[in-house]
C-alpha cells in the first residue's frame, strides 16, 4: 500500500485513514507438530461447552442454588463458554481450512469479544472473592450485604465497565492507518501486535497507553483485591475457635482459590517473563491460558463444591396467587415519599383454563426442536459456504439467529410451566423475559424489512446494487436495527420499573406480556406513559415496517413490468469473485481499501448571491438580542417565582432554554460571516454546528409536543391532572426528549463522518445544513444511509409531533363541547391560545417550505428557512408573557421586586420561616409488610448545616462573594484571550482553556448556593437539587484534577521528548485526552450519585457539610440501607480523582527533573524550569490542602475542616488564571495585546473596509 497518495503535499490538511481489507494471522505457522495441538484444542473446547452448560443448567434447575453467590458462578460459566466460543472455532478454522486471512471488521469484532470475556473472567473471580470475604469476615451481615439485587448490580457494573474499557481499546484502533505489513504475530487479532502494525503511519501513543492501562485494570487491580480479601479471610480464620468451623470455611474458599491460581498465575508469569520466554513458547502459553480455564472452572466447581454436588429432587411447593391489597396502612404517611412496591413474583395464568393442553405442549416441544435444528443448519450453511458471504445473507443469518433466540426465550419457560407446574416467575425474571421476547420479535420485523430493502435495490436499481448494498452497509443497517430495538424495548421495560403493584399479581397471558403486566399496576400508579408505549411500539415495530415492505413491493411490481425478458425477473445480481493474491505493493489494489477523505474546511455560500443582505444582518442582530433578553427574562421569572414551580412550567423553562441555545448556536456564526467575511468553517466546527443546531431545533418541536400533552390532560382529564402531570413525570418526559433528540442527531452526524469529500466543498445554505452537506459526498461515497436519515429526521422531529399535536387538539375540541358553562369553555380556550400560536409559528413555515421547495426560488427558500430558525426563539417568550395570565402576574411581581430592591435594601425581617430538621423515624408501621418489597424512602428535602455553628461567618460570605467575582472575571479573561489570540491556539492552551472553563463552572456550582444560604437563610435543599448539586460539584472538582494531569503530560513530553512534541501533542490528541477525561469523570460521578438513589433515608436529614457532600449524605442512610457500595465508591473516588493523578504528576516531574540534568546550557535549563513553574504552583494549590485535610482528618476540629475544604474548593478557581497570567510569558504578551486592542476600540470607532 505504498502509493495511496501520489502527492505528499496533497494530504497535508486532509485526514486520510487507511483500512486494509484483511489481515494475516501468523498463528502457529512456525511451530512444528501443531496438528496434535489442534486435536487437543478441539477436545478442550467440547469439554468446556458441555461442562459449562451442565453447570448453568444445574444452577437454573436446582432452586437450592438460586442464591446470590451462584449468580456469579452462573456468570463465570457463561463467560467461560462465550470466551472459548469466541476464540477456539477460529483457531480450528485456521487449521482445518488454512484460513489465516481475516477481514478488518471481523478482526476488530474478534478482538472486542475475546478481550471482553477475558476481562469478565477476571471480574467474576473478583466478585466471587468479595462473596467469600463477606461470608467469612461478616457472616451475620452476609444476607443483608450479598443479596440477589446487589449481586446483579455488581455483575451488571462489571459487564458495563468491561464493555466500555474494551470499546475504548477497539475504538482507538479504528483511528489508525495500516500502510506497511498486515501480518499479526499472534494466534488471534491481539491488541498489541495489531496496533504495532500501524506504528510507522499513525500516532499509536494512546493505544500504547491503553495497552498498559488494560492489564492494570483487568488483571493487577482485581488480583490485588483478591489477595487483600484473602489476607482479611486468613485473619478472620484465626479468630474462629472451633476447628471444624475453620475447616468448613477453608473448604468454601478452596475452589475459588484454585480458579484464581489457574487464571492469574500463567498470565502474569507470561507477562513478567516475556523477555526471557521464546516467542513460540509464549504464544502457546498464552493460548493455553485462554482455553484451559473455561474447561477447568466448571470441573473444579463440580468436584470441590459440596452444595453443587448435592442436588435436591424435591419440588418446592407453589404458593397461590397473592393479592397485595393492604400494603400501605396510612395514606398520609406516603405523601412526600416516593414508595415503589415491587412484588417478589407474578403468577402467569398461561393455558390453565384451556382443556387438553398437554397435546399442545408436545407440539411446542416438536416445533422448538425443529426451529433450533433448521435455523442452526441455515447459520452453519451461510458460515461455511463462501459463495453465501454476500450482504443479503448477512440479513438471512441475522433472521435465523433472531428466530433461534426468540424461540429459546419463549418456549423453554412454557415447557417448564407444563412439566413442573411453575407458574410463578420472579419480578426480575419477568422483566428479563419481557425484554428478550419483545427484542427478538421486534428484530424479526426489522430483519424482514432489511430483506425487503435488499430486494427493492436488487430489482429496482440492479446496476447500483453492489454499490448500495455492501457488507458494510448491511452490517450498519443490522447494527442500527439492533440498537434501535434495544433502546425501544429498554424504554418499555424501564417504564415498568417505576410502577407499583399493589393488587392482583396474575398475568393473563402465556408469558410476561407488556400489556397485561402494566395494567396490573393501574390502580396504584400512573400507567399513561406505559399505555403510550403500548401504542408506539406496534407502530414502530409492526406498522411502519409493514408500510415500508408494502411500498417496496409496489415499487418492485412496477419495476417487473418494465422488464422485457421473463427470465430477467428471476435474476439476482451476484457480487464478483475477489482474489486476495498479494498483501501489498499493487496501487490498483486500493479499490478494496477504505480511504476516508476529510477536507480541512468547507465554504458556506450563505446569502452571497442575495442583494441588500446587510439590512438582514442588522435585523438578525436585533432579533438575537431580543431572543436572549426575553428568554432569559422568562427563565428568571420561572426560577424566582415559586407559584410558577408547576410541571407545566418545567416544559416552558425548557422551551425558553432551547430557544436561547438554538439562536446562540446559529446567529453568532451568521453575524461573523457578515462582519468578518468568514465563510470558511473547519470540518470539526461544521459537524459540531450541525449537531447543536439540529439538536435544539428538534427539541423545540419536542417541547411543543410536551406542552400539547400538558394541555390535553388538563382539559380532557382535569380530575386526574395532578396525578398524571407531576414534576417527576414532566422531568422524565423532558429527559426522554433530550435523550432521543441527542441519539437521533448523533446518528445523522455520525453517518456524515463516514463520507469522503473529493469534489466541491461549497455548502449551498446559510449554515452547515445536513442535506447540502452530505450531497457534496455523493460522487465519492454511498450516501443512501444519509438520504434515509434525511427522510426519517423530519418524520420523527416534525411530522410525528405535529400529528400528535393535531390529534391532541381534536380531543381538546371534543372536550370543549362537553363543557356547559361558556366562561369555563372560554377559560380553557385561553390556556391553549399561547401554545397554538407557538405551534403555528414553528411548524407552518417549516412544513410549507419543505412541501413547496420545488416551487420556491432558492434565495427565497434560504431566507425563509433562516427566518423559521431565528424568529420562533424571539417570539415564543413574548407570546408567553402577553398571552399567559399567571406569567403576566409573575412578571409584574418580578419587576416590582426589582424596583423595590433598587430603592431600598431588603430587611432581615422578611426572611421566610424555615421548618426545623425532620426525623422520619416512623415511616413503616408494620415491619413484616416490607419483607419482600423493595421500598425506597426519599425525603422531600435535606437540611445543610453549613457554617451555622461557626461564629462571625458573615465576613467569610463577603470574602466568598469577592472570590467568586474575581474567579468569573479572571477565568473569562483567560478564555477570551485564548479564543481571540491565534498565537495561543496550540494544544497546550486547549487544556488551559478547559481548566479555566472548569474553574468557572465549579465555582458557579458551589458559591451561589452558599451565598443563598447566607442571604436568605435557605438551608433546605430538595432531594433532586441535592443530587444535582453533588453531581456537578464533584464533576468539576474531578475535572480540575484531570486537567492538571493533562497539563503535566504536556510538560513531560515538551521537556523529555522535545523533538517528538509536535507529533505527540497535537490538537487532535489533546481534544481526545480532554474528551476522555470528561467522559470518565462523568461516568465515575454518575456511579457515585446513582448509588445514592438506591438508599432510603429514615432518620436524620441534617447534612454536616457546607454543600450536599457525598460522605455526609450517604452516611445518613446507614441505619436503613446497605451503604457498603457507597463506602467503596467513597474510597475509590479519591484514589482515581486525586491520588492516581497526583502519582502521575509526581512521576512526570521526576522524569522532568532527570531530563533537566541532561541539559548542558544553564539558560536552556532555566527556560525549561520556567515553563513548569506555573503548573507546579497550580498543583500545589489544588492538591496539598485537600490531601492534608484528608490525612489530618481525625486531628482537625470539624469547623476548621469545613472551612478548609470550602477554601480548597473556591480558591483554586480564583488563583489559577491569575498565576497563568503572571507566570506565563506568552500569555502575558497576549493579555497586553488584548488590553491594547480594547483600549484602541474604546478611543476610536472601528473603520469598516
Amino acid at each position: 500500500m505504498s502509493s495511496l497518495t501520489s502527492d505528499p503535499n496533497q494530504t497535508e490538511n486532509i485526514n486520510t485513514i487507511i483500512r486494509p481489507p484483511y489481515f494475516f494471522i501468523s498463528g502457529f505457522i512456525a511451530i512444528p507438530h501443531m496438528k496434535y495441538y489442534y486435536v487437543f484444542l478441539c477436545f478442550v473446547y467440547i469439554i468446556s461447552l458441555v461442562s459449562n452448560a451442565f453447570v448453568m443448567t444445574g444452577i437454573y434447575v436446582d432452586r437450592s442454588l438460586h442464591s446470590p453467590k451462584y449468580i456469579a458462578v452462573f456468570n463465570l460459566a457463561f463467560t467461560d463458554l462465550c470466551e472459548s466460543t469466541a476464540l477456539v472455532p477460529k483457531l480450528l478454522d485456521m487449521f482445518l481450512f488454512s484460513r489465516q486471512l481475516i477481514s478488518y471488521d471481523q478482526c476488530l469484532t474478534s478482538l472486542f469479544f475475546i478481550f471482553l470475556f477475558l476481562t469478565m473472567q477476571s471480574f467474576n473471580l473478583t466478585i466471587l472473592s468479595y462473596d467469600r470475604l463477606v461470608a467469612i469476615c461478616c457472616p451475620l451481615r452476609y444476607h443483608m450485604m450479598v443479596t440477589h439485587r446487589s449481586m446483579l448490580r455488581l455483575t451488571g457494573a462489571a459487564w458495563t465497565f468491561a464493555v466500555l474499557m474494551v470499546l475504548i481499546s477497539v475504538g482507538l484502533i479504528t483511528r489508525l492507518s495500516f500502510c506497511r505489513s498486515l501480518v499479526i504475530n499472534s494466534y488471534f487479532c491481539d491488541h498489541g501486535p495489531l496496533f504495532y502494525l500501524a506504528a510507522p503511519c499513525s500516532d499509536v501513543l494512546p493505544n500504547l497507553m491503553m495497552a498498559y492501562i488494560n492489564p492494570c485494570i483487568a488483571l493487577y487491580l482485581p488480583m490485588v483485591f483478591i489477595i487483600s480479601s484473602y489476607i482479611c479471610i486468613t485473619h478472620a480464620l484465626f479468630t474462629i475457635t472451633v476447628p471444624q468451623d475453620r475447616l468448613r470455611a477453608i473448604k468454601t474458599c478452596s475452589s475459588h482459590l484454585i480458579l484464581v491460581a489457574i487464571f492469574y498465575l500463567p498470565v502474569i508469569l507470561t507477562y513478567l517473563l516475556q523477555s526471557f520466554i521464546p516467542t513460540n513458547a509464549r504464544i502457546i502459553n498464552l493460548s493455553l491460558t485462554s482455553v484451559l480455564p473455561p474447561m477447568l472452572n466448571p470441573i473444579i466447581y463440580v468436584l470441590k463444591t459440596e452444595e453443587f454436588k448435592i442436588t435436591t429432587s424435591q419440588r418446592e411447593p407453589l404458593t397461590p396467587p397473592v393479592r397485595m391489597s393492604s400494603l400501605t396502612s396510612d395514606v398520609n404517611q406516603t405523601e412526600n415519599i416516593n414508595t415503589i412496591i415491587r412484588p417478589p413474583y407474578f403468577f402467569i395464568s398461561g393455558f390453565i383454563a384451556i382443556p387438553h393442553m398437554k397435546y399442545y405442549y408436545v407440539f411446542l416441544c416438536f416445533v422448538y426442536i425443529i426451529s433450533l435444528v433448521s435455523n442452526a443448519f441455515v447459520m452453519t450453511g451461510i458460515y461455511v459456504d463462501r459463495s453465501l458471504h454476500s450482504p443479503k445473507y448477512i440479513a438471512v443469518f441475522n433472521l435465523a439467529f433472531t428466530d433461534v433466540c426468540e424461540s429459546t426465550a419463549l418456549v423453554p419457560k412454557l415447557l417448564d410451566m407444563f412439566l413442573f407446574s411453575r407458574q410463578l416467575i420472579s419480578y426480575d425474571q419477568c422483566l428479563t423475559s419481557l425484554f428478550f421476547i419483545f427484542l427478538f420479535l421486534t428484530m424479526q420485523s426489522f430483519n424482514l424489512t432489511i430483506l425487503s430493502y435488499d430486494r427493492l435495490v436488487a430489482i429496482c436499481c440492479p446496476l447500483r446494487y453492489h454499490m448500495m448494498v455492501t457488507h458494510r452497509s448491511m452490517l450498519r443497517l443490522t447494527g442500527a436495527a439492533w440498537t434501535f430495538a434495544v433502546l425501544m424495548v429498554l424504554i418499555s421495560v424501564g417504564l415498568i420499573t417505576r410502577l407499583s403493584f399493589c393488587r392482583s399479581l396474575v398475568i393473563n397471558s402465556y408469558f410476561c406480556d407488556h400489556g397485561p403486566l402494566f395494567r396490573l399496576a393501574a390502580p396504584c400508579s400512573d400507567v399513561v406513559p406505559n399505555l403510550m408505549m403500548a401504542y408506539i411500539n406496534p407502530c414502530v415495530a409492526l406498522y411502519l415496517p409493514m408500510v415500508f415492505i408494502i411500498s417496496s413491493y409496489i415499487c418492485i411490481t412496477h419495476a417487473l413490468f418494465t422488464i422485457t425478458l421473463p427470465q430477467d425477473s428471476q435474476r439476482e445480481p451476484l457480487p464478483p469473485p475477489v482474489r486476495m493474491s498479494s498483501l501489498t505493493s499493487d496501487p490498483n489494489q486500493t479499490e478494496n481499501i477504505n480511504t476516508i477523505i476529510r477536507p480541512p474546511y468547507f465554504f458556506i455560500s450563505g446569502f452571497i448571491a442575495i442583494p441588500h443582505m446587510k439590512y438582514y444582518y442588522v435585523f438578525l442582530c436585533f432579533v438575537y438580542i431580543i431572543s436572549l433578553v426575553s428568554n432569559a427574562f422568562v427563565m428568571t421569572g420561572i426560577y424566582v417565582d415559586r407559584s410558577l414551580h408547576s410541571p407545566k412550567y418545567i416544559a416552558v423553562f425548557n422551551l425558553a432554554f432551547t430557544d436561547l441555545c438554538e439562536s446562540t448556536a446559529l446567529v453568532p456564526k451568521l453575524l461573523d460571516m457578515f462582519l468578518f467575511s468568514r465563510q470558511l468553517i473547519s470540518y470539526d466546527q461544521c459537524l459540531t454546528s450541525l449537531f447543536f443546531i439540529f439538536l435544539f431545533l428538534t427539541m423545540q418541536s419536542f417541547n411543543l409536543t410536551i406542552l400539547s400533552y400538558d394541555r390535553l390532560v388538563a382539559i380532557c382529564c382535569p380530575l386526574r391532572y395532578h396525578m398524571m402531570v407531576t414534576h417527576r413525570s414532566m422531568l422524565r418526559l423532558t429527559g426522554a426528549a433530550w435523550t432521543f433528540a441527542v441519539l437521533m442527531v448523533l446518528i445523522s452526524v455520525g453517518l456524515i463522518t463516514r463520507l469522503s469529500f473529493c469534489r466541491s466543498l461549497v455548502i449551498n445554505s446559510y449554515f452547515c445544513d445536513h442535506g447540502p452537506l452530505f450531497r457534496l459526498a455523493a460522487p465519492c461515497s454511498d450516501v443512501v444511509p444519509n438520504l434515509m436519515m434525511a427522510y426519517i429526521n423530519p418524520c420523527v422531529a416534525l411530522y410525528l409531533p405535529m400529528v400528535f399535536i393535531i390529534s391532541s387538539y381534536i380531543c381538546i375540541t371534543h372536550a370543549l363541547f362537553t363543557i356547559t358553562l361558556p366562561q369555563d369553555r372560554l377559560r380553557a380556550i385561553k390556556t391553549c391560545s399561547s401554545h397554538l400560536i407557538l405551534v403555528a409559528i414553528f411548524y407552518l413555515p417549516v412544513i410549507l417550505t419543505y412541501v413547496l421547495q420545488t416551487l420556491v426560488p432558492t434565495n427565497a427558500r434560504i431566507i425563509n428557512l433562516s427566518l423559521t430558525s431565528v424568529l420562533p426563539p424571539m417570539l415564543n417568550p413574548i407570546i408567553y408573557v402577553l398571552k399567559t395570565e399567571e406569567f403576566k402576574v409573575s412578571a409584574k411581581k418580578l419587576l416590582r421586586r426589582g424596583a423595590q430592591r433598587a430603592v431600598a435594601p431588603i430587611t432581615t425581617s422578611q426572611r421566610e420561616p424555615l421548618p426545623p430538621p425532620v426525623r422520619m423515624s416512623s415511616l413503616t408501621s408494620d415491619p413484616n409488610q416490607t419483607e419482600n418489597i423493595n421500598t425506597i424512602i426519599r425525603p422531600p428535602y435535606f437540611f445543610i448545616s453549613g457554617f451555622i455553628a461557626i461564629p462571625h461567618m458573615k465576613y467569610y460570605y463577603v470574602f466568598l462573594c469577592f472570590v467568586y467575582i474575581i474567579s468569573l472575571v479572571s477565568n473569562a479573561f483567560v478564555m477570551t484571550g485564548i479564543y481571540v489570540d491565534r498565537s495561543l491556539h496550540s494544544p497546550k492552551y486547549i487544556a488551559v482553556f478547559n481548566l479555566a472553563f472548569t474553574d468557572v463552572c465549579e465555582s458557579t456550582a458551589l458559591v451561589p448556593k452558599m451565598l443563598d444560604m447566607f442571604l436568605f437563610s435557605r438551608q433546605l435543599i430538595s432531594y433532586d437539587q441535592c443530587l444535582t448539586s453533588l453531581f456537578f460539584i464533584f464533576l468539576f472538582l474531578t475535572m480540575q484534577s484531570f486537567n492538571l494531569t493533562i497539563l503535566s503530560y504536556d510538560r513531560l513530553v515538551a521537556i523529555c521528548c522535545p523533538l517528538r512534541y509536535h507529533m505527540m501533542v497535537t490538537h487532535r490528541s489533546m481534544l481526545r485526552l480532554t474528551g476522555a477525561a470528561w467522559t470518565f469523570a462523568v461516568l465515575m460521578v454518575l456511579i457515585s450519585v446513582g448509588l445514592i438513589t438506591r438508599l432510603s433515608f429514615c432518620r436524620s436529614l441534617v447534612i454536616n457539610s457546607y454543600f450536599c457532600d457525598h460522605g455526609p449524605l450517604f452516611r445518613l442512610a446507614a441505619p436503613c440501607s446497605d451503604v457498603l457500595p457507597n463506602l467503596m465508591m467513597a474510597s475509590i473516588n479519591p484514589c482515581i480523582a486525586l491520588y492516581l493523578p497526583m502519582v502521575f504528576i509526581i512521576s512526570s516531574y521526576i522524569c522532568i527533573t532527570h531530563a533537566l540534568f541532561t541539559i548542558t546550557l544553564p539558560q536552556d535549563r532555566l527556560r525549561a524550569i520556567k515553563t513548569c513553574s506555573s503548573h507546579l504552583i497550580l498543583v500545589a494549590i489544588f492538591y496539598l490542602p485537600i490531601i492534608l485535610t484528608y490525612i489530618l482528618y481525625p486531628i482537625i476540629p470539624t469547623n476548621a475542616r469545613i472551612i478548609n475544604l470550602s477554601l480548597t474548593s473556591v480558591l483554586p478557581p480564583m488563583l489559577n488564571p491569575i498565576i497563568y497570567v503572571l507566570k506565563t510569558e506568552e500569555f502575558k504578551v497576549s493579555a497586553k495585546k488584548l488590553l491594547r486592542r480594547g483600549a484602541q476600540r474604546a478611543v476610536a470607532p472601528v473603520k469598516l473596509t
